[in-house]
């Protein structure tokens, strides 16, 4: 199905449907494009891709991981965009920001 390889940042509800195997999942999906576009960004500012914190064998996103990244990040760039990408990155679509939440 997905492998490492595939570069594609799904958001966790994406990937709980997976394994679950629904075909039309049931998401916000600006808040997954919220998540993807939070991926991309950290992948820019840290110059390393966070694939890693993907398996796609279980459809889990090692949490551990994302945070070594996020803070690499903060010892390089600002606060504020630390705390942007976390917000992102909210692992709940209902807590994580959207378009126009970010400030």
């Amino acid at each position: 199905m997905l492998s490492n390889r595939d570069k594609c940042y799904l958001s966790p509800t994406l990937l709980r449907s997976l394994r679950a195997g629904e075909h039309k999942p049931f998401h916000d999906s600006y808040k997954t494009d919220m998540y993807s576009l939070g991926m991309s960004i950290l992948e820019a500012a840290s110059l390393c891709p966070p694939l890693a914190a993907y398996d796609f064998t279980n459809f889990n996103i090692s949490h551990p991981i994302l945070e070594e990244l996020l803070n690499d990040c903060r010892s390089r760039y600002s606060d504020f965009l630390v705390n942007v990408l976390m917000d992102m990155l909210q692992d709940d679509e209902s807590t994580r920001s959207s378009f126009d939440g970010i400030k």
